[in-house]
């Protein structure tokens, strides 16, 4: 029970993140009031679009959906390493309304989180039985 619980808060969290970013770079995107390039804006939409559909999928505990965070969250997790050792630079300024320092923390820590949650056997078995 307390699996399937934490399932459904990740997934209500990625929910959460990917429909508030799709709300918030398509409405900055239409009234003008962005200045990133459209490339910037199609990465940004889709990873949006992603982190909803993994949220959808977790919460129907289909093994795509976990496979791909593990994955995404993996992926976070080195990109924030290389920023933070200085070994790869961010050249773009994402709005936000959290300083940029506690955004990554929370980003790195929850990232983590995520993958050594989800590659757990345990939970593993909650996306192998359906």
């Amino acid at each position: 029970m307390r699996l399937k619980r934490a399932i459904s808060i990740i997934a209500v969290i990625e929910l959460l993140i990917g429909a508030s970013t799709v709300l918030g770079v398509t409405t900055t995107y239409l009234l003008h009031l962005s200045e990133k390039s459209p490339t910037v804006f199609i990465f940004v939409l889709s990873s949006a679009i992603a982190s909803t559909a993994i949220g959808l999928g977790l919460l129907k505990h289909k093994k795509w959906a976990r496979t791909l965070l593990v994955f995404f969250s993996g992926y976070i997790v080195i990109t924030k390493v290389l920023i933070f050792s200085g070994l790869m630079n961010f050249n773009g300024e994402i709005i936000t309304f959290i300083s940029a320092g506690l955004k990554n923390y929370i980003s790195i820590v929850y990232h983590i989180c995520v993958v050594l949650f989800f590659t757990q056997h345990k939970v593993k078995k909650q996306f192998n039985e359906r």
